[in-house]
């Protein structure tokens, strides 16, 4: 588990990533666009509670700052590192966003403490009974061509 304070990526009670925040996250995303695990994105928050209309509860803000960040990751691939379709797919089956609001807080003595607002990138183990995390090769030169203009080369 890699942990980051929220405060490096977002600003208070918001889910929209800061701009000053691209450079770090440019960095993860090309890491984790790498690997073969699976990699759970999590959004946790203090005990101060939250009701806006965007967020009603901190459950809200903690799961969509999640999902900026698996969206970021994906952007990333797709605009930055420029993959191919087939790569962003299976980027995307290995990416999951959870969000648990203030219930697993580190410091349980102050609930409401800034160790608590944070963002944890999970890196699972692979299953090996599930042949959905097995690579395909790499596509011929016919396959990438056929998935991006829909035409076949002999």
């Amino acid at each position: 588990t890699v942990r980051f304070n929220d405060m490096l990526f977002f600003e208070p009670n918001k889910a929209d990533i800061n701009h000053n925040s691209y450079q770090l996250l440019d960095q993860l995303a090309s890491l984790v666009e790498e690997m073969p695990n699976e990699v759970k994105i999590e959004g946790h928050t203090d005990q101060m509670p939250i009701s806006t209309a965007q967020f009603p509860s901190n459950w809200e803000l903690s799961v969509s700052r999640a999902v900026s960040v698996v969206h970021y990751i994906i952007y990333h691939a797709r605009n930055k590192a420029h993959f191919p379709e087939y790569k962003i797919k299976r980027l995307e089956r290995r990416l999951s966003a959870s969000g648990y609001g203030e219930f697993q807080p580190i410091d349980r003595i102050n609930a409401k403490a800034e160790i608590n607002r944070r963002i944890d990138i999970v890196i699972l183990q692979p299953k090996t009974e599930d042949k959905n995390l097995v690579e395909k090769p790499e596509p011929t030169i016919s396959e990438e061509i056929e998935e991006k203009f829909g035409m076949v080369t002999e």
